[in-house]
């Protein structure tokens, strides 16, 4: 499902067991397994920067 959503030019937050396409901060975000506190800063993130998701939605798409 991460190529798919790359492929939409959408940025994802995913760990590093979900595969390679996700390069941390360059077309998503990469947070650690099982930790809320990660996923709850990327998720804040996404939210504070909405410029983040274009750029990184256009970069995740480019690289599928």
């Amino acid at each position: 499902m991460t190529y798919e959503a790359a492929a939409c030019a959408l940025p994802q937050i995913t760990t590093r067991e979900a595969g390679d396409v996700v390069l941390n901060g360059e077309n998503g975000l990469v947070v650690p397994p099982n930790d809320a506190d990660a996923l709850a800063d990327a998720i804040e993130h996404f939210h504070r920067n909405r410029d983040a998701i274009v750029e990184m939605g256009v970069r995740g798409r480019e690289r599928v």
